[in-house]
């Protein structure tokens, strides 16, 4: 189902909490397809390239279109506060 998930994230033998938007970028760009976005909690390490497991743990709100990317941010901002 699309919408924002509080996300496990494996990265080597690291575990990392995420918030993770599956859909289709309504706020920026519709896609066709709907893809996987995941912003990682206290995380600052360049990762692209490596294998990663993702465990979906908890569906948090449905996806939705905001207003702005300032609005999106904000709402981002209050999702890495849910408890998952």
């Amino acid at each position: 189902k699309c919408g924002v998930y509080g996300l496990d994230v494996i990265i080597g033998n690291e575990k990392v909490r995420g918030i993770g938007n599956l859909g289709k970028h309504p706020t920026i760009s519709m896609l066709e397809k709907p893809i996987l976005e995941i912003h990682l909690l206290d995380f600052s390490r360049e990762i692209y390239g490596e294998n990663v497991t993702v465990t979906f743990k908890k569906y948090l709100r449905d996806e939705q279109k905001f207003s702005s990317v300032e609005e999106l941010k904000k709402q981002i901002k209050i999702d890495t506060f849910s408890d998952f």
